[in-house]
């Protein structure tokens, strides 16, 4: 579980200071991960093989500074090789 607040000198509103987040492990292997960024919904899940993790997220970002007008949802996939 993980909460924190960023930016707090900056003159924007306080929900886009906010972030809170659980990592859920279900298997040695897999893990998945819920939380708000910017008071609102955030996704992510990690697969950890032998050789391969598949780290892959969906999160909102601000669609303009210092508003709350609504967010534009970004997809993430990383693919790391570890030998």
């Amino acid at each position: 579980l993980a909460l924190d607040f960023r930016d707090l000198n900056r003159s924007e509103p306080i929900a886009n200071k906010i972030n809170l987040g659980l990592e859920v492990a279900l298997l040695d292997y897999l893990a998945i991960r819920g939380g708000l960024k910017e008071l609102r919904p955030s996704v992510g899940a990690s697969l950890d093989l032998w050789l391969v993790r598949l780290d892959a997220a969906l999160y909102p970002e601000e669609i303009a500074d210092n508003t709350r007008l609504g967010a534009d949802y970004r997809a993430a996939l990383q693919i790391m090789m570890g030998f």
